[in-house]
């Protein structure tokens, strides 16, 4: 089975000059390696991309999974919730 998986969130707080991207785009390529790669940083900025191959389908979703809860935290770790303004998922 072979994956792809878009996630853009931002978080914004002008009154703190916080001003967050983060981005994931998984897939699978020709050679049914499944990669992740994710990039985050300030809006308007550069950024960072970090990526990652895996040869099982449930190693990458692991590792997605765990990314995503990382996000979720971030009202206690930054003070401001990410918002979702992409979420795309479709099994091929």
């Amino acid at each position: 089975m072979t994956i792809y998986r878009r996630l853009h969130l931002e978080a914004r707080d002008p009154a703190r000059n916080c001003f967050r991207l983060w981005q994931l785009d998984a897939q699978t390529d020709l050679f049914g390696r499944h990669l992740v790669q994710i990039t985050y940083g300030r809006i308007g900025g550069n950024g960072r991309t970090i990526s990652r191959s895996f040869t099982q389908i449930h190693e990458a979703e692991r590792y997605i999974r765990i990314a995503i809860a990382r996000r979720r935290s971030s009202p206690r770790r930054i003070g401001i919730p990410y918002r979702v303004l992409i979420d795309e998922k479709w099994p091929i």
